[in-house]
């Protein structure tokens, strides 16, 4: 007698692969929240290196880098797109394409003193793209001769200044993912700040504030009474913005947008964390606040990163009270609160 082996039934086999695809369907959320996790995890390990490198920059210098160094020897020829050329670039309210960020002084303090010694600074910071959301003939690449000077340099960002979580955009290793605690910026009509008064219209122009990074202001530990545990010193600022097709926050290079400085203010605007990115770019052509700088934002879910002047790491929800994330921007605002409230 043969034996008749029985097969699959098509209903039998359609039964399996809907239970298969409804296991995956489960699954799915649970890995990809688990890469987030490790994405996470691996910016706050970056935010609590660059951390340290401020404090060992401190205990070398005996003060905390500039926001944004500027130098009236190399501005000439800079603002043609202002119609003008501003030459006591170091006073307040005054700026130029190329200014150098406060990347560059850390550079020493996290195992990249080769990339350091390659800097002219003699010269300028290169971009391959300015990004201006306020004035679009200031975009495309910095190419003027000063700026070339230290091109390969530029492209070659180590990999600590990017977050894992935030998009590709423009050139590999040439757009940082953090910037540094600038405060709030100048008293408006309705905003009240409290602490040292920013004496320019955004962090890349004024030479003092009420937080860490000002143009040419190299802060001490005791320039924040608010306390340690209690001030921002770097913040999540995305190379990538959602509906913005250029790049942001070059490595080194700093112009009128405040690359690589964070406010939770300025003059009667508001700049929570993940503010609207149409809002902030004016990518609908029209109203908006047109930078691609001066607030924080990030691409993971629900709020931003944050390193604090102790060293330590957190993440701060989106939804933060702006009472308190405005005081915690202040170093000497004397203000009463923590993010732990």
């Amino acid at each position: 007698m043969t034996r008749r082996l029985r097969g699959f039934t098509l209903v039998e086999l359609l039964v399996v692969i809907a239970i298969i695809g409804v296991l995956v369907g489960l699954l799915l959320p649970a890995v990809q929240a688990a890469r987030e996790a490790a994405r996470r995890m691996s910016c706050s390990n970056n935010l609590h290196n660059l951390a340290l490198a401020f404090h060992n920059y401190h205990d070398t210098y005996k003060k905390f880098p500039s926001g944004v160094t500027a130098f009236s020897t190399q501005s000439a020829g800079t603002n043609a797109t202002w119609g003008q050329v501003i030459t006591n670039v170091e006073a307040a309210g005054n700026f130029y394409n190329g200014m150098w960020g406060w990347a560059a002084g850390v550079l020493p303090f996290m195992e990249a003193g080769n990339l350091y010694n390659q800097l002219n600074f003699s010269g300028r910071p290169w971009t391959s793209e300015k990004g201006d959301a306020w004035f679009p003939a200031n975009r495309g690449p910095d190419n003027t001769p000063l700026s070339i000077l230290n091109q390969a340099a530029c492209q070659n960002m180590p990999p600590s200044f990017s977050c894992p979580s935030s998009p590709a955009v423009g050139q590999v290793n040439q757009f940082k993912d953090y910037a540094m605690n600038a405060g709030e910026g100048p008293r408006g009509t309705t905003i009240i700040t409290n602490g040292t008064a920013a004496n320019g219209t955004s962090a890349e122009r004024a030479t003092q504030g009420n937080g860490l990074g000002n143009k040419n202001s190299w802060y001490t530990m005791g320039a924040i009474p608010d306390g340690t545990s209690n001030t921002f010193m770097l913040l999540e600022q995305g190379k990538s913005i959602r509906q913005w097709q250029f790049p942001s926050n070059p490595f080194l290079w700093v112009s009128n947008q405040s690359q690589g400085l964070a406010m939770a203010t300025e003059r009667d605007r508001l700049y929570p964390p993940n503010p609207d990115p149409i809002t902030m770019t004016r990518a609908s052509g029209s109203g908006g606040w047109g930078i691609t700088g001066r607030c924080s934002w990030s691409f993971h879910t629900g709020g931003v990163q944050v390193a604090m002047c102790d060293g330590s790491a957190k993440f701060v929800s989106s939804n933060v009270a702006m009472n308190i994330w405005r005081a915690v921007h202040t170093r000497d605002g004397g203000e009463v609160a923590s993010l732990d409230e």
